[in-house]
């Protein structure tokens, strides 16, 4: 049993090398798991019990600022996750449930299509009225039941979905 203490890195022939976070795993390490930037101040800050990523997970700007919070409950992703640029402004919002996304979600598009997104997750599928916005300043209005679009709307005008079998059945 290593108890609270684990080396963060290891240094071999002048080179800084991290140790994977496999190890601490194994260890069913309780403490912070820390990375840093080649300057010393600190990159991640992983909170772990017994093992386990468990607390809110800090990610950081080379310059100290914060980047991203990350909410962890016995491994899986779970509570509020926050993306911030370096002028602290939030890019980035989403609720997280027993891993998957559970409830308001608004940021930049996850497929990089779309400048923003902002809508409502349930288990994991989008439920209810998403808002889409382009690049170029336009927004689409999706409506979705149990993760599947049902209704579209470009401006306030309805827009034609056609549902097609994708596995032709």
């Amino acid at each position: 049993n290593l108890g609270n203490f684990l080396p963060f890195c290891l240094v071999k022939e002048g080179v800084l090398s991290w140790l994977p976070l496999e190890v601490y795993e194994t260890a069913k390490f309780t403490g912070n798991f820390l990375r840093h930037h080649q300057d010393g101040t600190v990159y991640h800050k992983l909170p772990l019990k017994e093992g386990k990523k468990h607390g809110i997970h800090l990610v950081y700007y080379n310059k100290g600022e914060l980047s991203e919070e990350i909410p962890y409950k016995e491994n899986e992703l779970h509570g509020h996750k926050q993306g911030f640029k370096q002028d602290r402004t939030c890019y980035f919002s989403a609720h997280y449930r027993e891993g998957v996304l559970h409830g308001p979600y608004e940021g930049a598009g996850r497929s990089g299509t779309w400048k923003k997104e902002k809508g409502v997750y349930k288990d994991g599928k989008r439920e209810g009225r998403f808002f889409l916005t382009s690049h170029q300043g336009k927004t689409i209005s999706q409506i979705f039941e149990n993760g599947i679009l049902t209704h579209e709307y470009i401006g306030d005008h309805p827009y034609t979905i056609e549902i097609v079998d994708q596995f032709g059945a």
